[in-house]
């Protein structure tokens, strides 16, 4: 039924006074400071032999799902370990309508109504009212405080982009005298362009680092398939970073990701628009904007194109407008709202993914979010943030010797039409599947995937995630043999 690498599944059936199962279990990787204050990212539970303890970092980056009965809690780290112990794959229609759009889920949705995420209590709000100048020395002292607290224990191999995020990382660990035994980079799926890889070359050339790019295989499908599994079905990406998982499982045990580093000091999702809907209140005007410019390029008509026409009217996007707002309203009251609700949903619930869900067998350290570094950061005004330079000017200051080093340019696209023709011909299979064909509308599909299998351009397939994931759906439906139900 499902395909599992092979990290072990853990669930425990709490029946109140009695319980099934682990009874214990411990992921991830707790730190304990020297002032007692937990840190690190980790999930688990303790039977006590008359209750059930949940023990999360305080993110809930580590994913835990629970099944609740009448009679029965089931908490699991898998979601398909909860259906195949009998929890209904009904559809939650509400949050499907959100995903569809965004690509992630909000709050403690999953794609099936009876499966929720199981969530820490909420952050707290911290109010860091300091000067620019300020706040990039805060930034400097406290990251690298973070990574005292997190050197590694062997000789270790790290990913690194053409971003910021890891290359802070890097030079911070050089620093501290545990630069990695190599740097590696993935490629991207085409037709994006692989300056990143350019970027990270010259990056470990000029501190006399080994560097690796790892290739994207040809079977995308099978690449989508194991993301859907080993993410939960919560997350439309990170099916390039199966290749990375991998190699990085055949080289080190321990790594570092730089999760949360972009919307904690330089998000793209923060701009005045949406800053100036939440401070009048807008809920509802927010959660339009986001759903019509933070979503992937897909418009309501394309969608209603890829879309079957039963469960397109289910997802409408009146029915993801209603869900979302619900979400967006929970972070009003945050130093900036933007960055609070994207770090608490699209942060936890799908970037999390990547480190500790396909990753999860992995020691894999998130320096940004070292509680003293979150809280800092976490609290800074948003008109500190909007011009979305704060992490550059950081490094440069702190690194000015390697400032002349560029990063990646973004939107560049290179045409690899072997790729494309093969993702095409992997796309008209799931499209012409029975199963998938009561999801999806083949006639608003087939024609432009057969002018890809033709000329290659890979550039038409934008559905590409989105459809292997719908297929997901449908096989997890009729496995658990209660079909597709859209209600």
């Amino acid at each position: 039924m499902y395909h599992r690498f092979r990290v072990p599944v853990h669930w425990i059936e709490d029946r109140g006074g009695s319980a099934q199962g682990d009874l214990t279990c411990a992921v991830g990787h707790r730190l304990t400071r020297s002032d007692g204050t937990l840190d690190g990212i980790y999930a688990g539970w303790r039977w006590t032999g008359h209750s059930l303890e949940i023990e999360q970092d305080r993110y809930g980056f580590f994913p835990l799902f629970e099944w609740r009965t009448p009679d029965a809690r089931v908490v699991s780290t898998d979601v398909a370990a909860l259906i195949e112990r009998g929890a209904p794959a009904d559809l939650d229609l509400d949050a499907l309508a959100v995903f569809v759009r965004l690509g992630f889920f909000v709050g403690a949705d999953t794609p099936y109504r009876a499966i929720r995420a199981v969530l820490p209590p909420a952050l707290p709000r911290a109010r860091n009212p300091i000067s620019r100048p300020a706040a990039i020395d805060g930034f400097i002292d406290l990251f690298k405080a973070g990574i005292s607290r997190r050197l590694p224990t062997a000789p270790y191999v790290m990913p690194l982009s053409g971003g910021r995020d890891s290359r802070h990382i890097l030079f911070a660990l050089r620093d501290a005298g545990y630069p990695p035994d190599a740097c590696v980079t993935v490629r991207h799926f085409p037709p994006r362009a692989n300056d990143d890889e350019l970027v990270a070359r010259e990056l470990c050339q000029t501190l006399s680092i080994a560097h690796r790019v790892i290739p994207q295989p040809r079977d995308r499908a099978s690449l989508e398939r194991r993301k859907n599994v080993e993410t939960h079905a919560c997350s439309d990406e990170h099916g390039q970073f199966v290749a990375l998982a991998d190699h990085l499982r055949s080289h080190t045990h321990e790594t570092y990701d730089g999760i949360a580093g972009d919307v904690l000091s330089q998000s793209s999702y923060l701009t005045p628009v949406v800053h100036d809907l939440f401070q009048r209140g807008d809920i509802g005007g927010v959660a339009r904007f986001v759903l019509g410019g933070y979503g992937s390029m897909t418009s309501e008509t394309a969608l209603a194109r890829v879309l079957a026409r039963d469960l397109y009217r289910s997802l409408s996007r009146e029915r993801a407008v209603a869900r979302l707002s619900e979400e967006l309203a929970r972070h009003v009251d945050a130093q900036n709202p933007t960055g609070a609700f994207f770090f608490a949903n699209r942060t936890r619930r799908e970037i999390a993914l990547a480190p500790y869900g396909l990753m999860r067998d992995l020691l894999v350290h998130a320096p940004y979010v070292d509680v003293d570094l979150y809280d800092f950061l976490s609290g800074l005004p948003a008109s500190i943030l909007m011009d979305r330079t704060l992490h550059t000017e950081a490094l440069a200051r702190a690194w000015p010797q390697y400032a002349h080093v560029p990063y990646e340019r973004k939107g560049l696209t290179t045409p690899d039409r072997a790729s494309g023709r093969a993702l095409a011909r992997a796309l008209a299979r799931v499209v012409m599947r029975d199963d998938v064909r009561r999801w999806i509308r083949p006639s608003g599909l087939l024609p432009g995937v057969a002018a890809s299998a033709l000329d290659g351009r890979a550039d038409r397939l934008w559905h590409a995630s989105l459809l292997f994931y719908l297929a997901h759906l449908a096989e997890v439906a009729t496995s658990s043999s209660c079909g597709p139900r859209v209600r």
